[in-house]
Formats: C-alpha cells, structure tokens, sequence
C-alpha cells in the first residue's frame, strides 16, 4: 500500500458540472478527491452574485482509474453562469507490484 498524489485543472466555459478521470500505475484500492483551489467571472462583465457552488462529488475506482464530478456554478438573478477553473488533488491508495 502506496499513497500516491496527482493534480487535475479543469477549466469551465459556461457547463455546471465536469467529470474528470486520473490514472495510477497500479490498482487504486481507495481515493479521495480534494478542492485545492478555484477562480470564477462572468464572461460578459460584472453582475451581482446570487448563488456560488464549488465541490466534488461522485468518486468511484475502477482498477487503476479514478473517476470523480466537479461542480462549479455561480449565477446572479438574470441567469448569467460563469466561466472558471477548479484545482483538485487526487489521493489514492495504489496497490504495490
């Protein structure tokens, strides 16, 4: 047993939600995903927020892939959604030789 560490940047132009996918050397019999950081703006200038969300949810292994959804949303009160980027760290348990 291996904890073994990789970073992913996603980057939003307008969708709510990203699924991303991270291969290991070797089986991942365990992960977990962390927010390292985000940025968020409108596109076509400044609006009043309404609603911000930033997570990561829906993490599943499969052999030596992780799989996992980020969510990134901020809206003000007329609809505008907003571009961005997420930062998340992947940390896995990896099966040895």
């Amino acid at each position: 047993m291996s904890l073994q560490f990789k970073t992913v940047s996603l980057t939003f132009g307008g969708q709510d939600t990203m699924t991303s996918q991270v291969n290991f050397p070797a089986a991942v019999n365990s992960a977990s995903v962390a927010l390292q950081g985000f940025s968020l703006s409108y596109s076509d200038g400044n609006q009043e927020v309404s609603t911000i969300q930033v997570g990561v949810s829906s993490i599943t292994v499969s052999g030596t892939h992780v799989s996992f959804t980020v969510t990134l949303v901020m809206r003000d009160d007329s609809g505008h959604s907003a571009v961005g980027n997420v930062s998340a760290l992947v940390i896995a348990d990896v099966s040895e030789g």
